[in-house]
């Protein structure tokens, strides 16, 4: 399977379709009714009040959140050979994702957080070519204008206006007037539903989001533990051989890199703003985890090791949905 898609050839848009159909069948029997909880915006919450309308039938769910999923996998990993973090184009990136994704029954929900991760796969690719960008500043006012609408399906993704800062100032030198485009694209959104609330008369109906800095305390099967110890061992295993290879790339993509950690740094931090207990918004590591576990995956000269990890990564994530689904 390694060797499948460290191939870089258009057959594996097609393989990986059936790799996450595979591999997310537990999630098909799941069907699990996605329901707003603290910190999900006004969006997303309209969007599940849509989806219910009319609608009795449960299946619909697991299904969007399957072909969300595939979508975003194919765009993380067009990214990555685009912006060639590695030395070699393949789809390992793409399987990681999907791969990473089925290990938890709590990331087969349509959460808002999942649909988080469609705008931030954009914001990423943007930060990553900044560097590069003929037209800077109607790219600087996009990136503040998208990030600041998902904060209309996740509140506290608000703290990604790190990334964005850091991000910035690792792309390009300091101009002030760059940096106070992006303000004002975070602040359009706001604009525009603040006003939006006060022509329709609803504005005695808002409230501020509320946030603070929340310890989490989960309890959750084995099966559950054995994935999340396996997904960390292989990703500090990638993260090793990135930095291994990081002097033969230019300098381009070591500031690519760069953006990519605090990508994860920012992505793990963020669910501690809310109260809410569970697995399900952690679902925002798993973009920059994919590209990191895949680096586990194509760096080892040796094929042995790399297919013991997916393999045993694969069977966890089936036994996990298994049990979740049969309690077996």
């Amino acid at each position: 399977m390694i060797g499948t898609f460290k191939a870089n050839i258009p057959y594996n848009n097609f393989f990986l379709f059936l790799y996450a159909l595979v591999i997310r069948v537990p999630s098909l029997l799941y069907s699990a009714v996605p329901h707003s909880v603290d910190g999900d915006g006004v969006i997303y919450t309209a969007l599940l009040n849509w989806l219910k309308t009319g609608n009795e039938s449960i299946y619909w769910y697991p299904v969007i959140s399957l072909v969300l999923v595939y979508i975003q996998a194919l765009s993380i990993n067009r990214i990555v050979n685009r912006q060639r973090l590695f030395a070699k184009s393949h789809y390992l990136t793409g399987m990681s994702y999907l791969l990473i994704t089925a290990l938890f029954p709590d990331w087969y929900v349509l959460s808002a957080a999942m649909l988080v991760n469609t705008l931030m796969i954009w914001v990423w690719s943007k930060l990553m070519g900044l560097g590069n960008d003929m037209r800077p500043k109607s790219t600087l006012f996009n990136l503040g204008f998208i990030l600041s609408a998902t904060t209309f399906f996740y509140n506290p993704t608000f703290a990604f206006f790190i990334l964005i800062i850091m991000g910035l100032s690792i792309s390009r030198p300091f101009k002030a007037a760059e940096w106070v485009i992006v303000c004002i694209g975070l602040a359009t959104p706001f604009y525009f539903y603040l006003s939006w609330l006060y022509l329709t008369d609803r504005w005695a109906a808002f409230q501020w989001p509320r946030f603070g800095f929340y310890l989490k305390h989960f309890q959750d099967s084995n099966w559950v533990y054995s994935g999340l110890a396996l997904a960390v061992f292989t990703t500090c295993l990638g993260i090793y051989f990135v930095q291994s290879n990081m002097r033969r790339q230019v300098v381009q993509t070591r500031k690519s890199w760069h953006i990519l950690y605090l990508y994860l740094v920012t992505a793990m931090l963020i669910p501690f703003l809310t109260a809410v207990t569970g697995f399900g918004h952690r679902i925002l590591v798993a973009v920059p985890l994919s590209v990191f576990i895949s680096a586990a995956f194509f760096y080892p000269e040796k094929k042995f090791f790399p297919q013991l990890i997916h393999w045993a990564l694969f069977l966890v994530a089936l036994l996990t949905g298994l049990y979740n689904n049969f309690n077996f």
